[in-house]
């Protein structure tokens, strides 16, 4: 799926993951696809040493594809919460926030 693979086929939902970093997965993500015109719900997980400059970080976007979005970011080492951007995902489907629930997600 596009620069994404492999990935796995759930129930209502993809998990998709990279092989980048010498193996080591550097993004992660839940796709729910939605009928036309409505946007997909993506939940994307990026691991990276270019986020924060000087930090390795681990940053979630939650929302629509691709700008209905709230992102938290945390650093790796130290688990340091550094703060969030966006706003609140409304909108969703009872599957949606069942799968926030499942993975422990809070959208704060």
């Amino acid at each position: 799926i596009g620069s994404l693979y492999p990935y796995v086929q759930h129930d209502g939902y993809v998990v998709m993951f990279s092989e980048e970093f010498d193996g080591k997965h550097d993004v992660v993500r839940f796709l729910v696809q939605r009928e036309a015109p409505v946007k997909d719900f993506a939940i994307s997980y990026y691991w990276s040493k270019y986020i924060v400059e000087g930090r390795v970080v681990l940053r979630r976007f939650v929302g629509t594809e691709p700008t209905g979005w709230k992102n938290h970011t945390v650093d790796v080492n130290t688990r340091e919460y550094l703060g969030s951007q966006g706003r609140r995902v409304l909108n969703l489907s009872d599957d949606e926030k069942e799968l926030l629930q499942d993975w422990g997600i809070q959208q704060l």
